[in-house]
């Protein structure tokens, strides 16, 4: 049993009367190719055994070497890639293991694996999953083995390896589902990242990093991602969106608790000097990407990588493409619109904070100058207040006692058309529209205090011995 070479069918047989076959896989590739594992632990044998024999078995080799030697390496199961010949997969007593020149050397492949006996495993062919079955009802899936079939051929600087099909799937609650990974619900399950899985290589780190982007077959950018420098192969998934708006960044007290934004650490700005709002609606607002060609783009110091990569359409969904295209569409010009909101109520907000500051500065120095920049204030919180809500303190009653404003009703409306995969309703582009006109009334007044208010009010500063009130972020903040 510890001879290494080959052995006879005889000898072989011997084996077999003493130990017990506990998988047999027959080659795909090669005609007469097959591989045994054997388990001779109940004999107090607990070595692993596996057998490859290339000549209908009348002779076989011992294809063991890089398994360890130990109380729990008997093997349970050994199984042939169904993409790569030669690439070999085997379960044993505690761990998963595998191999890329028909057995002759085992790497492992535990991963985040916990010690279990591996009893069965197969490779899902149209997802490239390695699924194993452990001891009991144990499951344990491997994600997208697909880069390790190509791992012994990957001698370039860079190499971004062809990304697999990505399916936009719609969330679906079913029935008696606790939830993914609330093991105190009953539910033991834990998803895998949801989107494209994009694999790439680097035979040296990169200290900036790399930069992946994702275009559509017009060429525009769909969303950028930054990933590893470090030598080596990594992943990184794209969820299939496309970028969202920025957030809004609230630099001024909520109106009416001028302290509030100060009064406990649940309120106080971050150290970029801003707050986030909170309103109805708040989050993401990028839309799932229509089904179609995509390119994704690595850049990697001097040297670029690109590759195509397919999305495909829920296979339960009812929606044809052209309606999931539309519904894409509108929900692009929803978060184009939430997007100049943003700018906008950024906009203000550092004009205000700069008010603020001015009227701190003047208060007791200068009244004309200190009742002029409150005038001003109050001019900007007439267009802004409009925008989103203005009293928001984060306590959650704030959404109760004041109504929703504009960023909150496009919010509202990018979440309804993105719904599931349905072509949008005409009542949701009147929806879309008539926010969309409200929207520009507002930036034509914003405009038109940019143009004549800010203007006069820059005017009367000069001379003073303060700052002018700058558009531009926080590089002009007021000193006397």
């Amino acid at each position: 049993m510890e001879k290494t070479g080959s052995m006879s069918a005889g000898i072989f047989a011997v084996c077999l009367k003493y130990g017990t076959v506990t998988s047999i896989d027959a080659s795909k590739y090669a005609e007469g190719t097959a591989y045994v594992s054997i388990d001779f632990h109940q004999m107090d044998n607990r070595k692993p055994y596996i057998y490859r024999t290339k000549n209908f078995g009348k002779s076989w080799k011992k294809i063991t070497r890089g398994l360890p030697e130990n109380m729990l390496s008997y093997v349970h199961i050994v199984r042939e890639d169904p993409k790569r010949q030669g690439m070999l997969y085997t379960g044993t007593e505690h761990s998963v293991y595998f191999s890329l020149d028909d057995g002759n050397e085992w790497l492992p492949l535990r991963n985040n694996l916990p010690s279990a006996p591996v009893r069965w495993l197969t490779v899902q062919e149209h997802f490239d999953d390695l699924v194993l079955g452990t001891y009991g009802r144990g499951f344990w899936i491997m994600d997208d083995i697909s880069p390790l079939r190509n791992l012994d051929k990957l001698k370039s600087e860079v190499k971004l390896l062809k990304p697999r099909l990505a399916y936009r799937f719609q969330q679906r609650n079913l029935p008696g589902n606790a939830g993914e990974g609330r093991r105190n619900g009953g539910a033991y399950d834990e998803q895998p990242e949801y989107g494209a899985s994009i694999n790439y290589y680097l035979n040296f780190a990169h200290e900036d990093g790399v930069r992946i982007s994702i275009t559509d077959e017009q060429g525009n950018v769909v969303t950028t991602l930054n990933g590893s420098g470090d030598q080596g192969l990594h992943r990184i998934y794209w969820d299939l969106r496309y970028e969202s708006s920025p957030e809004i960044q609230l630099r001024t007290a909520p109106l009416g608790y001028p302290k509030a934004a100060l009064a406990s650490c649940e309120y106080k700005y971050n150290e970029e000097g801003w707050r986030e709002l909170e309103a109805e609606g708040s989050g993401s607002n990028g839309p799932l990407a229509a089904p179609g060609q995509y390119k994704v783009s690595l850049q990697a110091g001097e040297v670029t990588a690109l590759e195509g990569l397919e999305v495909r359409k829920d296979p339960l969904s009812t929606a044809s493409v052209e309606d999931i295209e539309e519904q894409v569409n509108l929900a692009l010009k929803i978060r184009d619109r939430v997007t100049r909101l943003v700018e906008m109520g950024n906009a203000i907000e550092l004009l205000r904070q700069q008010l603020d500051d001015l009227q701190h500065a003047t208060e007791n120095q200068n009244q004309p100058l200190y009742n002029l920049s409150v005038e001003m204030d109050e001019k900007l919180i007439a267009i802004e207040k409009h925008l989103y809500l203005l009293h928001t303190t984060g306590a959650s009653e704030n959404m109760l006692r004041f109504p929703a404003q504009l960023y909150s009703h496009l919010q509202l409306l990018s979440i309804y058309v993105s719904s599931g995969d349905n072509r949008p309703s005409p009542s949701k582009y009147e929806v879309y529209s008539e926010l969309s006109d409200k929207l520009d009334n507002h930036l034509k007044a914003f405009q038109q205090f940019l143009n004549k208010d800010l203007v006069e009010f820059n005017t009367a500063l000069n001379g003073s011995g303060y700052g002018v009130i700058a558009v531009s972020p926080l590089n002009s903040r007021l000193k006397k």
